[in-house]
């Protein structure tokens, strides 16, 4: 049962609820008996007063936790915050997933392709708690169809929270779009798409600073490779840019992402999709127009561009 909108609402459990729910409780049963020791909490042999008294203020589990991570002298592995500091005043190390993983990735235990894969799981079980990087978001782009609209909606209640950093979830945001094009399997008008879709939860956020939007506009100039004289690629940018501004006077809904992948060849192509009536089109159409314009029949050039550019600073 559950309101929403001042209604009273039922969910019903379906057999394929419950079977999924099953599901899930035999993959835990089988990882603690594939990967892990079951163990008594005896605690060590000399268990401090301090100790004691905490037992009055931790649960009967994060208790025997303590007691077992001290007489094993074990790390913890948490998602609690206040439980990691009071195992700290016990002398605890401890860390949380997405700490682990990064230190498995780092130390080449496991791929860096699945500790992004991790991340972004969590993020779609609405933990906030996560860090994203290009990295995850260029992951998750790189999954296919499957993901774009699950994954860029996620995205977007994920950045309007305001729990999350803005300084550093902007940067992250946009460095991603320009270096998404820029690695040259992605045609402008999916570039101005996510535009569009992740522009606007930065500018709902309770930190966006006033003025932030021409900030976001230079950003994206910047990041997408466009120089000064590229007026209108540069126009289409501040277009849509525009167009996530407007999305803000109403209320925030779920979007169907219109780009879509080819799959035919090693690294997934994205192509853009119908945006609307008036959506700018994609740039090399762009420049066919140009070339169209020109009375002289002479040849456009542009400045050579690295193949595999390096990922943007954040």
């Amino acid at each position: 049962m559950f309101t929403e909108a001042g209604q009273l609402g039922f969910q019903e459990n379906t057999e394929e609820d419950w079977r999924r729910e099953q599901n899930l409780l035999h993959t835990m049963a089988q990882a603690i008996s594939d990967y892990c020791t079951v163990m008594p909490a005896y605690g060590p042999e000399v268990v401090e007063p301090n100790l004691f008294r905490m037992s009055k203020v931790l649960s009967a589990e994060e208790y025997s936790v303590v007691l077992l991570c001290l007489e094993e002298k074990a790390s913890l592995l948490t998602l609690d915050d206040r439980f990691r500091k009071v195992a700290s005043l016990f002398g605890l190390k401890s860390a949380w997933p997405q700490e682990l993983l990064f230190y498995m990735a780092s130390n080449e235990k496991i791929r860096h392709l699945d500790y992004s894969l991790a991340i972004l799981k969590m993020l779609f079980w609405r933990r906030t708690f996560v860090s994203l990087s290009v990295h995850e978001l260029t992951a998750m782009m790189d999954q296919g169809n499957s993901w774009l609209s699950v994954g860029v909606n996620t995205l977007r209640d994920y950045l309007c929270d305001p729990t999350v950093d803005f300084k550093s979830a902007a940067p992250v945001v946009l460095n991603f779009i320009g270096w998404f094009y820029q690695r040259g399997n992605c045609e402008l008008g999916v570039a101005l798409e996510l535009v569009e879709y992740l522009v606007e939860p930065l500018l709902r956020h309770k930190d966006c600073p006033r003025g932030w939007l021409r900030v976001c506009t230079s950003h994206l100039w910047h990041t997408l490779g466009f120089a000064s004289d590229q007026q209108e690629e540069c126009r289409y940018v501040a277009h849509f840019v525009y167009r996530a501004a407007e999305r803000v006077e109403h209320p925030m809904k779920r979007v169907a992402v219109k780009a879509t992948v080819l799959y035919g060849m090693t690294t997934p192509r994205f192509v853009a999709g119908v945006l609307d009536e008036e959506a700018p089109p994609s740039k090399e159409q762009v420049q066919d127009d140009k070339r169209r314009s020109t009375l002289d029949d002479v040849s456009v050039t542009s400045a050579a561009e690295d193949p595999n550019p390096g990922l943007p600073p954040l």
